[in-house]
């Protein structure tokens, strides 16, 4: 898979929290923790609440497992006015960016805004379910104006959340926007008009709101139609249906056994031909899960969560008889890499993930399937943007969960296009057993673009009221990506994600600590040490899950192969088993 630039973090020390705040450092020049600490609500029950999907939960009764729904439903709505505006609003369009940009280079994105309109507020809009009216109880607007984003676009995710795993495209794999020439006079150059020829990426100004409502009671697998309203405006929503689970498994319709596309998947799984799609993979265990509550502008007043604050993460501890849950990273490379806008042909992706047991059973999957993007909102979008004929890059990363007790695993990945490209990858997996009473390090996670947690929320909005698929991984207000492949260039930081569990915070407080050490594959040699650090700033109150993410410094080491270990141990002497994971500078 293709090499990836870390992220750049500013400090100099060799461990730096990640958060959105800066790190402070001591006068002994030993890391002094961030202060800002994870926002924690107060327990709310889920609307519609059910468990978490375990393909081990259903064959074996008694386990125990954990709800992640969201509290409402929400929409993401765009909004226009029918008829455009002379001039844009400057709040979309500041006045600077034209300093350095003739107009006649953005007309597309100039236009855009002159049908937005930054009046209108929640008073505005009338939300319907099944046709009847509902009282908003959640509402946010967000303004995108026009900036170039090219720096922006090199270190920011975009994902397209699915009921049964999320997809995304990392940083730096959209192409940047090329200034259009288009309207210039005969023989002008980039040059000549007084701005860089070389490329540049700029945002399409825009208006979103997302609003919110306490869902009725829905049956396992019944849906209910949406609709939003402002009175002589055009509306397009990200999704006009909603629907409750209904079932137990994780494979959507297309990947079904008894589907063509789902057949011919799971035949390939099987061969040992290659394909024409590059596939990577990586797997992660963790015996935790997250859930997700968002706090209302009525909840926010009582004194729930602090002001500013609508998106919290609790983060529980799993069981010792519940099944492990298990990340899977998948990324791939398609011989031909993007869709035409207007999704005529209806293209669409499929990857398919399958855990076999010794014996070849299946003891886990799930499966899931991307259409080209036709939303209401998106096709709204392209209509007065009058991008029809353009192409888009589709993505390229898929990550999704399953659950799975103790043992060892074959982990067979398929990638497919719906047509004949189709591509696997193959690793083996072990899945330990968590005690419930000794000190336990899960598997480490490399993040080389970590991002803000809040962004998780325009996730949840896809995908609500249903469970964020998988559970994000959240340290310090920073959500951390697992790498499929780890390559990082010199001079840059690694960022990277585990959690410690410690069975006597449930009753009282105990020191934990946690020591890394960084060891050169070629020579053997340990080349970085931290020694024993004390994991208080990452422990959560009353929780025995220490969700631990920071920086490794890693800027002054040459280019190489090197594993990175990390132990846990505690004020009662006790010590978990050492955890690895390698990575390559070059």
């Amino acid at each position: 898979m293709r090499a990836r630039k870390a992220i750049r973090l500013l400090s100099t020390l060799a461990i730096i929290p990640l958060s959105v705040a800066a790190a402070q450092v001591s006068s002994t020049g030993s890391p002094a923790i961030d202060p800002v600490g994870p926002v924690l609500a107060q327990p709310q029950s889920p609307v519609n609440g059910r468990d978490d999907r375990s393909q081990a939960a259903s064959t074996n009764q008694g386990i125990a497992t954990f709800h992640a729904e969201a509290r409402l439903v929400l929409i993401t709505a765009g909004v226009w006015k029918r008829k455009a505006d002379k001039d844009p609003d400057q709040l979309l369009v500041p006045a600077g960016v034209l300093r350095d940009v003739p107009p006649w280079a953005l007309t597309s994105r100039l236009r855009y805004a002159e049908r937005l309109d930054t009046r209108i507020g929640q008073s505005d809009f009338h939300a319907f379910d099944n046709g009847i009216e509902q009282r908003i109880s959640y509402f946010r607007r967000t303004v995108v104006p026009l900036k170039d984003i090219t720096k922006e676009s090199e270190t920011s995710w975009n994902f397209y959340p699915e009921v049964h795993g999320t997809w995304g495209y990392p940083p730096g794999y959209f192409h940047s926007y090329t200034i259009t020439m288009i309207g210039a006079p005969p023989g002008a150059t980039p040059e000549l008009l007084g701005f860089s020829s070389k490329r540049s990426d700029f945002s399409v100004p825009n208006i979103t709101y997302v609003i919110g409502y306490v869902p009725p009671t829905l049956e396992p697998g019944e849906c209910h139609d949406v609709r939003v309203e402002v009175a002589d405006h055009d509306v397009g929503l990200n999704r006009n249906q909603y629907c409750a689970g209904a079932s137990s498994h994780d494979v959507d319709d297309a990947t079904q056994e008894g589907t063509e596309v789902g057949a011919r998947m799971r035949s390939f799984a099987d061969s040992e031909v290659s394909g024409s799609i590059k596939v990577s993979a990586r797997a992660f265990t963790f015996w935790s899960s997250r859930v997700l509550y968002l706090t209302t502008q009525d909840e926010a007043g009582r004194g729930t969560a602090p002001p500013g604050s609508d998106l919290n993460f609790v983060v529980e501890a799993r069981g010792s008889n519940a099944p492990a849950r298990v990340h899977v990273a998948t990324e791939f490379v398609f011989p031909r890499g993007d869709w035409t806008v207007d999704c005529r042909q209806k293209p669409s992706l499929h990857v398919l993930v399958m855990a076999y047991k010794e014996n070849h059973q299946i003891a886990g999957q799930f499966g899931d399937s991307l259409t080209c993007p036709s939303s209401e909102l998106a096709r709204k979008q392209r209509e007065i943007f009058e991008a029809g004929g353009q192409k888009v890059q589709f993505p390229n990363r898929l990550d999704a969960q399953m659950y799975l007790g103790p043992g060892d695993y074959d982990l067979r990945v398929v990638v497919s296009n719906g047509e004949r490209e189709l591509g696997r990858a193959r690793l083996p997996l072990h899945v330990g057993s968590l005690d419930g009473q000794q000190l336990e390090v899960s598997e480490i996670v490399l993040s080389s673009f970590p991002r803000e947690a809040s962004k998780a929320l325009d996730d949840a909005v896809a995908v609500s009221p249903a469970p964020i698929v998988p559970a994000p991984l959240i340290s310090k207000n920073i959500q951390f990506l697992p790498d499929t492949e780890t390559r990082i260039a010199r001079h840059m930081r690694l960022p990277l994600y585990f959690e410690i569990y410690e069975p006597l915070l449930k009753q009282s407080k105990t020191e934990v600590y946690m020591h890394l050490r960084v060891t050169n594959l070629k020579n053997g040699s340990v080349v970085r040490d931290s020694g024993l650090m004390r994991t208080t700033d990452w422990v959560l109150p009353e929780n025995t899950v220490i969700p631990v993410g920071f920086s490794l410094g890693t800027q002054n080491l040459s280019k190489g192969n090197y594993r990175v270990d990390v132990q846990a141990t505690d004020a009662a002497g006790r010590a978990s088993a050492w955890r690895q994971a390698n990575f390559t500078i070059e």
